[in-house]
């Protein structure tokens, strides 16, 4: 079988990759413990292109993440939050 494609304009390019981080997120949920790494690395990758396809550098989002982690904070400790009053 032969692949029959073609080229993206850049706002549809945006739009396919949040698509395809949805897809890949969803696959880490069904991966076995042995393929984890591959698809957070598919995950990764995706949202490397989006970052690239909007300009944005490292340095940009990583900052962006500080700022959003100080008002926030993260779900490292695994702390759900059920509702705001």
């Amino acid at each position: 079988m032969k692949p029959v494609y073609h080229l993206l304009d850049l706002e549809a390019h945006k739009r396919e990759l949040v698509n395809k981080i949805i897809e890949e997120a969803g696959e880490i949920a069904k991966a076995a413990p042995e393929e984890i790494a591959a698809e957070i690395a598919d995950v990764q990758q995706a949202l490397d292109d989006l970052k690239e396809k909007y300009a944005l550098t490292s340095q940009e989002v990583s900052d962006a993440q500080a700022r959003k982690s100080k008002k926030n904070g993260t779900f490292k400790k695994g702390l759900f939050i059920d509702y705001v009053e």
